[in-house]
């Protein structure tokens, strides 16, 4: 920091000299290089200014997002019920005819998991700009 201030206050004046709508100073201003001047500020704590503008709408949109994702959620979970609940007789008769109960519950986790893995693929193909390699 003590080595690179004395080059910024060179190349700050080198960029106030080339600015084109620059006034020339008051001659009763004679603190003006003193209050004119640019102050250096460590690189690993980040542009704070920025980051403090963006920081709340940040917040409050990534709080927009996850209650969408969890209503998207909950829609998928209501779905998944009234299938289940729908084909509740289907599953009564292959109880009744020996299937176990891991044989049933795999079968409808696979094909839950085929139907989410279809319908990503598809969310990305209509997306347009995903590109998705096997």
């Amino acid at each position: 920091m003590q080595a690179a201030t004395p080059e910024a206050d060179v190349l700050w004046k080198q960029i106030l000299a080339k600015d084109p709508e620059r006034r020339p100073v008051a001659t009763y201003d004679k603190d003006y290089y003193k209050r004119n001047r640019g102050t250096l500020l460590e690189g690993s704590g980040g542009y704070s200014y920025l980051r403090n503008q963006i920081q709340k709408p940040l917040t409050v949109l990534m709080i927009v997002v996850a209650l969408v994702l969890l209503i998207a959620c909950a829609n998928v979970a209501n779905l998944l019920l009234a299938r289940a609940a729908s084909r509740q007789r289907e599953i009564a008769i292959r109880l009744a005819i020996g299937a176990g109960r891991w044989r049933l519950i795999s079968q409808l986790v696979l094909e839950t998991l085929v139907v989410s893995l279809l319908g990503g693929l598809l969310g990305l193909h209509l997306r347009g700009g995903a590109r998705v390699y096997f």
